[in-house]
Parts: structure tokens; sequence; C-alpha cells
């Protein structure tokens, strides 16, 4: 894991944007005790090529969302979503449940939804017999 005590400024690292759940290359500006900020440079894949160009834009993460390379924040960022995605489907036991969680959870697929949530109610709608994911797609 990474903390501020083997991360300087200029360092390159890696973190997935929460919006469009991609890795981001980008460069330490400034450390702090719980998070650093960075300037973006670059969308890149896991094995760290860049895919599109994102130079300039400020932001900052927290320690446990930082890693030292895209592979690293890709299986990192794929565990947080495999445990979340489970815990959801946790909260999911009957078909009451299911109907409460729709009303607890946003799972419209917009960009502020939790895609975790989403897919935990597809595969456990899926469990209880309905054809949800069809419905939901033909609503776009």
């Amino acid at each position: 894991m990474m903390t501020k005590d083997n991360v300087k400024i200029g360092d390159i690292v890696y973190s997935v944007d929460p919006w469009s759940e991609r890795i981001q290359k980008a460069c330490v500006s400034e450390i702090y005790e719980h998070s650093v900020l960075f300037r973006f440079l670059a969308f890149v894949d896991k094995d760290g090529n860049d895919i599109a160009n994102n130079r300039g834009v400020f932001a900052g993460a927290t320690w446990d969302n930082l890693y030292p390379t895209a592979k690293e924040a890709y299986e990192g960022q794929k565990s947080k979503d495999e445990a979340a995605f489970l815990a959801f489907c946790e909260k999911i036991q009957t078909v009451d449940d299911l109907i409460r969680f729709a009303l607890e959870e946003d799972i419209t697929g917009s960009e502020y939804s939790d895609c975790n949530a989403r897919k935990a109610y597809i595969s456990r709608a899926k469990d209880f017999g309905f054809d949800v994911e069809l419905e939901m797609e033909a609503e776009r």
C-alpha cells in the first residue's frame, strides 16, 4: 500500500477514476497525511499504456486508492468491486429484499449510480427468476 512515507512530489502514481472506472496515471503535486493531490497525465490500460489524454486536471485521492503501477490499480479496483458486489448480494436474500434494495440504492445506470449495486440487483433478480436486465436495457 502506498503511504506518505514512500511517495514524493513528482512521483507517477495510478488511481481509478470513480466515474469512468478507468485507470489514471498522475503526477504527485502535494502530499498530505491521509491523501495526495495530483495532476492527471493520461488514462491508461492495465499495462500502463496511454489510451486517452487527460493532462492538466488536478484531483486528490486517499492513500487506499493509490497504486504504484497500473496493473496494481486494476487488480486493486477489481478486488474492491468484487467485495462490494458480494456485500450487496448479501443484502438481497428475498424478493422483499430485492424490492427494498431497488428503493434504497441507485441502480439506474446513471453516472452516479453504483455499478456494483446494479450488478448485484440484476444478478439476484435473475436468481429469483426475473429477467430484469432485458427490461432495463429496453428502457434505454
